[in-house]
């Protein structure tokens, strides 16, 4: 038979939840992070997870990208996938995690950030945000300056003509 959870408790629900539900394949956590905390950034394998935003405001980090979410947002890990929680508001940032948790617990390698991305990768997620923007940032001016140069080699062949006629003139 189903079961029905109202409200968002904390520790009381995810009791219930996890010492009182049988889902088979399914494993459900309830996550609440502090305004300005982040979680324990990380990935493991054989593991992925549907976020359940409930309620606030902050940033859910999958691989290199950052996304906003709000309550109702829901985001799907892979496993495999880096992923990290942010809470960027004023309030608790209120969550469910729905994961499969019919995998053999020895057998998952969890990977720090360092660990995922590498030695070179001490980079925090809002960093690689700002360098990814800012890399868009440098291609829009390389191809903005390409056309500038394009319509300058254009007005020079159209007024080259002109200056010739004005020099036979002299």
């Amino acid at each position: 038979m189903g079961q029905i959870y109202h409200g968002f408790e904390g520790a009381e629900i995810q009791d219930e939840i996890l010492t009182g539900t049988d889902l088979g394949e399914l494993g459900i956590a309830p996550v609440c992070v502090a305004p300005g905390v982040t979680c324990v950034e990380h990935s493991h394998n054989l593991v992925e997870e549907v976020m359940i935003v409930k309620a606030g405001q902050g940033q859910i980090e999958i691989e290199d990208q950052c996304h906003e979410v709000c309550a109702g947002s829901v985001a799907v890990v892979k496993a495999g996938e880096f992923h990290a929680i942010r809470n960027t508001g004023d309030e608790n940032l209120e969550m469910v995690i729905v994961f499969n948790s019919n995998v053999d617990l020895s057998a998952i390698q969890l990977k720090t950030r360092e660990e995922h991305f590498g030695t070179a990768a001490g980079l925090t997620g809002a960093d690689r945000a700002a360098l990814a923007e800012l890399k868009s940032a440098a291609a829009s001016m390389n191809s903005l300056l390409e056309e500038v140069r394009d319509e300058l080699a254009a007005l020079r062949k159209e007024a080259a003509p002109k200056r010739r006629a004005r020099g036979k003139a002299a």
